[in-house]
């Protein structure tokens, strides 16, 4: 599952069979996911969705995920109740810029819009991601790409993995400060 702007290494399945074995043992044949993103850096201000928090150069955000009418994820703030479900991304920054960060993200838990909705909550808004209101757009789409995937073969069992680098441009970028907006 990538979202329509998402670059990188995608699986399909050949056949009806292979597709059901993957979709019901997801969880288990998948044993690494890997992305990079090139996000905003935080708005140096107190917004309504509380303090924005200044990330480590690599740590976990294990923060629970909830939906909203448009099924798009957040992390609730404050004592507002909502239905949330568990999620763990871990990170590394790998170049942090004058306005965007590039971040390599493990995944240890798949939730839609985890990544977005994860790096967000710290303030960190993907760059060309229109639906969490990004301010810039250098790259003219959504700046995530799926870099890894490792898997055990649904039948074989044989430990297989892809990766693809993401576009060279985005290290340059984030390392030369740049601040062009593409919206």
């Amino acid at each position: 599952r990538l979202d329509r702007e998402t670059s990188g290494v995608m699986m399909f399945a050949m056949t009806e069979k292979a597709q059901k074995k993957i979709m019901d043992h997801w969880q288990t044949l998948v044993t690494g996911r890997i992305y990079r993103a090139v996000a905003e850096n935080p708005v140096q201000e107190v917004s309504t969705r509380g303090k924005t928090d200044v990330m480590k150069s690599s740590g976990t955000i294990n923060d629970e995920i909830a939906y909203n009418v448009h099924n798009r994820g957040f992390v609730p703030h404050g004592n507002t109740r909502f239905k949330t479900v568990s999620a763990v991304t871990h990170y590394k920054i790998i170049e942090y810029g004058t306005h965007h960060t590039l971040f390599e993200l493990h995944l240890e838990t798949g939730r839609k819009n985890q990544i977005r909705a994860h790096l967000s909550s710290k303030g960190y808004i993907l760059a060309g991601d229109k639906n969490y209101r990004a301010r810039t757009n250098p790259f003219g789409r959504l700046a995530l790409h799926a870099r890894t995937l490792e898997f055990n073969h649904p039948f074989t069992g044989e430990h297989l993995k892809f990766e693809i680098p993401e576009p060279k441009e985005w290290f340059l970028y984030v390392k030369s400060g740049n601040s062009r907006s593409g919206y």
